[in-house]
């Protein structure tokens, strides 16, 4: 689902306008972005937690050569129970 139909799926399901779902979506993906880079998560009970994840520095092969990989942070999203139950 792209972002413009998920848009239109939230604005039917919660009697909004596109516009001020296109409003709330933009604001949600801000403050989650600005939560995570602060190094803190976003917990929404039943729907799941995003965080941050820190891999640290390593050394790897590839070919035969030893590569140093810098250590790096990667985000995770652990779903809930509520929507685990839903997909199963």
């Amino acid at each position: 689902m792209f972002k413009s139909e998920f848009i239109k799926e939230i604005a039917r399901e919660a009697d909004f306008t596109q516009a001020e779902t296109a409003r709330f979506l933009e604001a949600f993906q801000k403050v989650v972005t600005n939560v995570l880079a602060e190094g803190d998560e976003v917990m929404l009970t039943g729907f799941g937690c995003f965080s941050v994840r820190r891999k640290p520095a390593r050394t790897m092969l590839s070919f035969g050569k030893e590569i140093d990989v810098p250590a790096k942070k990667s985000i995770v999203f652990k779903a809930g129970r509520t929507l685990k139950d839903a997909v199963n």
